[in-house]
């Protein structure tokens, strides 16, 4: 019977062994990390989407409002709802006065007129905004979040 000689493994061939050994393990480590990164994205975009369905996104809502113009002023009323404060058309070089009658919570109550430096927090029942347009346009009414839009739509 013939003995098995064990050869030791020199200090370069342990050094190499361990190497790819930490290799392999960071290759595991990256690919873990990966596909766990595709499943947080794919949860974020589950989340959004059922976000966006519960808020009406992509429902266009009620149909455009026009303005009527009276003693100078044109005056216009929306309802704000889950899909945002609607949609107005109004003119240029004419003072607005819109009415938003809202009911509801959360970020939607701050609403925003970027383009009309207009900021202004909703109470419960009738809001009324005044202001001037004087460019034709589409300008975007939206809360501090940008979750809840709105258009005015100066022509």
């Amino acid at each position: 019977m013939e003995k098995k000689v064990i050869k030791k493994p020199t200090e370069t061939e342990r050094a190499i062994a361990e190497q790819k050994a930490a290799d392999a393990i960071k290759r595991k480590k990256k690919k873990t990390l990966i596909g766990w990164s595709a499943a947080m994205v794919a949860v974020a975009g589950m989340i959004t989407g059922m976000i966006f369905l519960t808020q009406g996104a992509g429902d266009p809502g009620p149909a455009p409002r026009a303005a009527v113009i009276s003693g100078g002023v044109q005056t216009v009323q929306t309802t704000v709802t889950s899909t945002g404060y609607g949609t107005i058309n109004v003119k240029a070089g004419t003072k607005v006065s819109w009415t938003m009658n809202y009911t509801g919570r959360g970020c939607i109550a701050y609403m925003r007129i970027p383009d009309f430096g207009i900021s202004k927090t909703l109470s419960s029942g009738a809001n009324v905004i005044t202001f001037t347009p004087t460019k034709k346009g589409t300008y975007t009414v939206r809360c501090t979040m940008g979750m809840y839009t709105g258009k005015i739509i100066v022509s």
